[in-house]
Parts: C-alpha cells; structure tokens; sequence
C-alpha cells in the first residue's frame, strides 16, 4: 500500500529558537528517511576519520532525545 500522507516534520536542534526548522514531505516513510539521514549526518561529523560506522535503534533513540523537540504531523489523504 503507498503512504498516501501529508508529513510535515519539526525539528529543534538545540535550545536556541534559531534551531527550530520545518521539512514537507509526501509521506511518513520520507519523513522517517530524513530524520534518520540527520542522525547519520552527525555520526560522520562527530566520527570524520571513520570509514564505517554502525549504530542500532537505541542509538537513534538517543539522539532523538537530546534534541530539543521533534514533531511530526501527518494529514491523510481521504478518499
């Protein structure tokens, strides 16, 4: 079944309101991509000499939580 969705993700990375940012997607999937893409982003900032980098769901946990929020709406498409 596709993801017939409207997802709008809102992210602040840190306390600063200057942080706070918004990501349209059509979809919940794409918006789940995205959001682990910005983990695997900050692994390779904070690892820059690593040729690979494992990590598990805890792992994603924890840097969803230090975040200072994270939202994600979502509107379905009715038919």
């Amino acid at each position: 079944m596709a993801d017939e969705s409207h997802t709008i993700l809102l992210v602040q990375y840190n306390v600063q309101l200057g942080s706070r940012c918004y990501h349209d997607f059509e979809g919940r999937s794409l918006a789940l991509d995205y959001l682990l893409g910005i983990y695997e982003k900050e692994l390779k900032r904070l690892n820059p000499g690593s040729k690979s980098i494992t990590y598990d769901i805890a792992d994603v946990h924890g840097y969803l939580d230090q975040l200072s929020d994270v939202a994600c709406l979502e509107c379905a498409l009715l038919r």
